[in-house]
């Protein structure tokens, strides 16, 4: 029963994020044919990128307290994530708090480099 409730839990947690994930990539892209690789622009604002590493982040939480994560990659999720945490407040801090503006590449990179790293597990 116990084991059921958390592979419920995981399976809706997992639902929540592609769900969220589909939405951002159907509202904030942004198709640009002369990009070389032809591939859409997505224009994530700060916003957008904090609630996707949350999303991210609370599915690894599930992950570690089932036991689905080793010392190491717990180790190497917790330091990127310190530094999602804080390019991300620093570029809130820059914007004057307005989560609206566009984020900055590096942001992007990190937050994208994260929830990689999370979906691999």
């Amino acid at each position: 029963m116990k084991n059921q409730r958390k592979n419920s839990l995981i399976t809706w947690l997992l639902i929540g994020l592609l769900s969220c994930a589909g939405l951002a990539i159907t509202v904030t892209g942004c198709a640009n044919q002369q990009q070389p690789d032809n591939q859409a622009v997505a224009y994530k604002s700060l916003r957008d990128i904090w609630i996707g590493v949350d999303a991210a982040m609370k599915v690894y939480g599930t992950a570690v307290v089932n036991g689905k994560v080793s010392k190491e990659k717990e180790q190497e999720i917790d330091a990127l994530y310190y530094k999602v945490r804080n390019s991300w407040r620093l570029a809130v801090e820059v914007a004057r708090n307005n989560q609206a503006l566009p984020a900055p590449e590096e942001v992007v990179r990190l937050a994208n480099q994260l929830q990689q790293l999370i979906a691999s597990l």
